[in-house]
């Protein structure tokens, strides 16, 4: 996400994670993401940014024996989740 004084820009660096419960979470759209990378729709350094940060938190959940209210807690955000 970039800001400036009149706009946000955001980009969807198309990688997400699936954290179905009791389960472990695994790394989802993976194959839009490679074909976005595929065809320079996702510069490089978005799609570097986007694997770090995919994985990272992947490796975090996991700590958490992929309990994501866990994880949500460690990170200091204590609503319930999923919203109700």
């Amino acid at each position: 996400m970039q800001r400036d004084t009149r706009a946000w820009r955001t980009t969807d660096l198309l990688l997400g994670l699936a954290v179905p419960g009791g389960t472990t979470a695994r790394i989802v759209r993976s194959e839009e993401f490679a074909a976005a990378v595929a065809g320079q729709v996702l510069r490089s350094a978005d799609a570097d940014l986007a694997l770090r940060v995919v994985h990272r938190t992947l490796e975090e959940i996991s700590r958490h024996r992929h309990d994501l209210g866990a994880w949500l807690t460690s990170r200091g955000v204590y609503e319930i989740w999923p919203p109700l």
